[in-house]
């Protein structure tokens, strides 16, 4: 099981490159999504990924709690830290 954290660092948006199998990702509420090479009129709450794509996650609503988000069958998860900003040393 892998968890990976995608921070906002406090923006309205987090950029988040997938590895591995084609998949579907459904975005909790509050939260929607596209591809980085799609339009932003494109943005949506279900997406489709392949290996390599860089999907671009939205806030759409204020006050919205941190949360996970399920990757495929293997129990992977991304977590989207939406308001801790987070400062590497």
């Amino acid at each position: 099981m892998t968890k990976t954290t995608i921070n906002f660092d406090r923006n309205d948006s987090a950029n988040y490159t997938h590895a591995g199998a084609t998949q579907t990702i459904t975005c909790p509420n509050g939260i929607m999504a596209r591809l980085s090479t799609e339009a932003p009129s494109e943005i949506r709450d279900e997406i489709i990924v392949a290996d390599g794509n860089v999907v671009i996650f939205q806030k759409v609503e204020d006050n919205i709690a941190d949360t996970m988000i399920p990757i495929g069958t293997s129990g992977d998860y991304l977590i989207l830290d939406l308001i801790t900003k987070t400062t590497i040393l």
